[in-house]
Protein backbone atom coordinates (compact mmCIF):
# COMPACT_ATOMS: atom_id res chain seq x y z
CA UNK A 1 0.00 0.00 0.00
CA UNK A 2 1.26 3.43 -0.89
CA UNK A 3 1.71 5.78 2.06
CA UNK A 4 2.04 9.56 2.31
CA UNK A 5 5.72 9.12 3.22
CA UNK A 6 6.26 6.94 0.15
CA UNK A 7 4.56 9.55 -2.02
CA UNK A 8 6.61 12.38 -0.54
CA UNK A 9 9.86 10.40 -0.96
CA UNK A 10 9.09 9.54 -4.59
CA UNK A 11 8.09 13.11 -5.39
CA UNK A 12 11.28 14.43 -3.81
CA UNK A 13 13.38 11.95 -5.77
CA UNK A 14 11.64 13.13 -8.95
CA UNK A 15 12.37 16.78 -8.00
CA UNK A 16 8.67 17.58 -7.79
CA UNK A 17 6.75 19.34 -5.07
CA UNK A 18 3.68 17.76 -3.51
CA UNK A 19 1.64 20.68 -4.86
CA UNK A 20 2.79 20.01 -8.43
CA UNK A 21 2.21 16.29 -8.03
CA UNK A 22 -1.32 16.81 -6.74
CA UNK A 23 -2.07 19.16 -9.67
CA UNK A 24 -0.82 16.50 -12.09
CA UNK A 25 -2.91 13.85 -10.34
CA UNK A 26 -5.99 16.08 -10.25
CA UNK A 27 -6.19 15.82 -6.47
CA UNK A 28 -6.63 18.65 -3.98
CA UNK A 29 -3.52 19.40 -1.92
CA UNK A 30 -5.71 19.44 1.18
CA UNK A 31 -6.67 15.80 0.54
CA UNK A 32 -3.03 14.80 0.74
CA UNK A 33 -2.47 17.01 3.79
CA UNK A 34 -5.35 15.36 5.67
CA UNK A 35 -4.04 11.90 4.78
CA UNK A 36 -0.47 12.79 5.72
CA UNK A 37 -1.61 14.17 9.08
CA UNK A 38 -3.84 11.22 9.95
CA UNK A 39 -7.06 13.20 9.74
CA UNK A 40 -8.59 11.09 6.99
CA UNK A 41 -7.93 8.46 4.38
CA UNK A 42 -8.42 9.14 0.68
CA UNK A 43 -10.68 7.10 -1.53
CA UNK A 44 -8.84 4.25 -3.32
CA UNK A 45 -9.46 5.99 -6.66
CA UNK A 46 -7.65 9.08 -5.33
CA UNK A 47 -4.70 6.97 -4.22
CA UNK A 48 -4.60 5.39 -7.69
CA UNK A 49 -4.59 8.83 -9.35
CA UNK A 50 -1.61 9.87 -7.24
CA UNK A 51 0.21 6.61 -7.93
CA UNK A 52 -0.44 6.90 -11.67
CA UNK A 53 0.87 10.48 -11.70
CA UNK A 54 4.02 9.41 -9.87
CA UNK A 55 4.55 6.51 -12.26
CA UNK A 56 4.16 8.86 -15.24
CA UNK A 57 6.60 11.39 -13.78
CA UNK A 58 9.16 8.69 -13.03
CA UNK A 59 8.80 7.28 -16.56
CA UNK A 60 9.31 10.76 -18.06
CA UNK A 61 12.44 11.28 -15.93
CA UNK A 62 13.80 7.84 -16.93
CA UNK A 63 13.30 8.59 -20.63
CA UNK A 64 15.01 11.96 -20.28
CA UNK A 65 18.05 10.39 -18.63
Amino acid sequence: MITPKNIRDRATKAHMTIEALMRKAGVERSTFWRWENGIGKPHPVTVQKISDALDAIEAEKAQAA
